[in-house]
């Protein structure tokens, strides 16, 4: 699998899911996410490396680490990696302590491992390529879905299973599917569609099994029924916290978080208002307010991991409902990836089913940590 780098930053790193850097058309600009992964209606193009950083965390990579690092260090960093400047070794270690182990993990030693303050000072200087300022990131987001993919494909059998009785296949065609269900989508789309939700079902089907082999039990939730149309994915995940904190409804809600103090954005209070705009098909609810709400929550860990997995599922239903020529309403939309995605989490069962093999190494030693915390 290729993966964009300093050297080579016209490889995208949605390449894992798109398949070769094949082109997407839509016919309508996102909704919520605009241009965001660089998509033009009518314009066949290939998402930019630093799309899938932006979709999924909501910034992008140098807007992350401005955070990070504050004013004057995210300075020194960029002069760095421009090649204006040269920072001393005092303000490399700086760089290293504010990033912590992120230092490490993105800026390796030529060997492998971590590298030494001289080491990451010559990687620093003029690392920057057309993505950004940390084409590192980029990089390892992609090892990371590379991972992950390989793991999952690892787990299925050699051929698809079909019927005992009449031989018919058990898993029907991702192109018949889609001509059925929703026709005039490109077919670019609708295959990274299917990756991405495929990709989805593995994880809730691995996340469900871990939970039940770990000591502690932790808190699960259905990705289908975030999709259920009568509310966004974001919606759902709004109610599901309401409902963990013991509120009726997002009015009680706004009240709760008010007499907590729990702010946003700048320190601006979360009212009854801005919690009905995020769970509208209109917003999207920016990540640092979510994780403001995770940190006041009894399993905050588990609905920050909620709230991230209703932002994908709604940048799919965006693409989804600005893929065909003929338009479909947001609810429309929805509907077509809920019931995808209950056939791709069903399809995974049956080959989990067919090859009954055991958990990756990985899995089985995060399962391991589980059960002795």
């Amino acid at each position: 699998m290729s993966t964009a780098s300093a050297t080579q930053p016209d490889i995208p790193l949605f390449e894992p899911l798109c398949g070769r850097g094949e082109p997407l058309t839509v016919h309508r600009e996102l909704r919520l996410f605009g241009d965001a992964i660089g998509l033009t209606p009518r314009v066949p193009s290939v998402p930019s490396a630093a799309a899938l950083i932006l979709v999924l965390c909501g910034a992008s990579a140098d807007a992350q680490l401005r955070f990070v690092l504050g004013k004057a260090l995210f300075k020194t960093f960029e002069n760095a990696r421009r090649g204006k400047n040269r920072p001393s070794l005092t303000s490399v270690r700086a760089l290293r302590v504010q990033l912590g182990k992120a230092s490490d993990t993105l800026f390796l030693a030529p060997g492998g491992g971590a590298p030494t303050d001289d080491q990451l000072l010559a990687q620093l200087v003029g690392g920057m390529s057309a993505d950004g300022l940390v084409p590192e990131l980029h990089e390892m987001g992609a090892r990371l879905l590379g991972t992950l993919e390989r793991c999952r494909d690892s787990m299925r059998a050699c051929q698809d299973p079909a019927c005992p009785r009449c031989g018919a296949a058990l898993i029907t065609e991702s192109g018949e599917w889609w001509r059925r269900h929703a026709p005039g989508a490109d077919g670019a789309v609708q295959r990274f569609v299917d990756r991405v939700l495929s990709l989805l079902a593995f994880v809730e089907l691995w996340d469900h099994r871990l939970s039940r082999i770990a000591s502690n039990r932790r808190r699960t939730f259905s990705f289908a029924a975030m999709l259920d149309p009568a509310r966004t994915p974001v919606g759902h995940f709004l109610e599901a916290y309401g409902r963990l904190a013991g509120c009726a409804n997002l009015g009680e809600l706004s009240l709760l978080l008010v007499r907590r103090g729990v702010t946003h954005t700048g320190g601006r209070r979360i009212s009854h208002d801005l919690l009905r705009k995020w769970a509208s098909r209109n917003y999207m609810m920016p990540p640092r307010a979510a994780a403001a709400l995770a940190k006041a929550a009894p399993a905050g860990d588990r609905m920050q991991w909620q709230f991230e997995v209703a932002r994908w599922l709604t940048f799919v239903c965006d693409l989804v409902r600005a893929a065909p020529a003929d338009e479909i309403p947001w609810e429309g939309a929805q509907e077509i990836v809920r019931v995808r995605y209950k056939t791709l989490a069903q399809n995974e069962r049956i080959r989990r089913a067919k090859t009954r093999k055991p958990l990756p190494a990985g899995m089985a030693k995060a399962a391991d940590a589980d059960k002795h915390r």
